[in-house]
């Protein structure tokens, strides 16, 4: 005697649809793989501003500045005449004649000496340039400026006042608010 048993097969769209789906599952698992890879690989520049501090001078002076800066990117920073390391204080600016001293000072956690300088035009924002400095990745420079006192025509700031800096080292970016101690 045959045994006849109830089975019911799947559909053809229905077989389709699950390949479609396990082609497409795949897929997307080796394309995120790829990229996450291509990515970890890939070395980016970032900055992070890690300590900064200000004292108000006059409507013509800025009496003291410091800031420290963190490479928190993959990649070391190499500032050169072709890549540039500034921090600009936006909110004073030079007068009639660019600001060229006091020299500022500053260093890198390494210890290695920064040559930094004071650059701009007339009626700029105080701009200090750091050339040439290597800043590997985790590493810190610093820099400290005593008492500035720009030509006629220029814009200090006095104590309470917020004063915006900018931090450009290559591609990478950063801004902080301090308030002039």
């Amino acid at each position: 005697m045959k045994t006849i048993r109830n089975r019911k097969a799947i559909s053809q769209s229905l077989d389709l649809f699950i390949i479609i789906a396990a082609v497409l599952g795949i897929g997307g698992i080796v394309t995120g793989a790829a990229y996450t890879l291509a990515n970890s690989a890939a070395t980016s520049a970032s900055i992070q501003i890690v300590q900064a501090a200000t004292a108000g001078g006059s409507a013509t002076s800025i009496n003291a500045f410091s800031i420290t800066v963190k490479n928190t990117g993959t990649s070391t920073i190499n500032c050169s005449t072709s890549v540039s390391c500034e921090v600009i204080i936006q909110t004073a600016k030079q007068g009639s004649t660019a600001v060229t001293s006091p020299t500022p000072t500053g260093s890198t956690s390494s210890g290695t000496s920064i040559p930094w300088s004071v650059l701009g035009t007339a009626s700029s924002p105080v701009t200090f340039a750091a050339s040439p400095m290597t800043l590997p990745p985790g590493g810190q420079a610093s820099l400290v400026e005593g008492t500035l006192t720009l030509s006629t025509g220029g814009t200090g700031y006095v104590t309470g006042t917020v004063v915006t800096v900018n931090v450009v080292f290559g591609a990478a970016s950063a801004q902080i608010n301090i308030i002039a101690q």
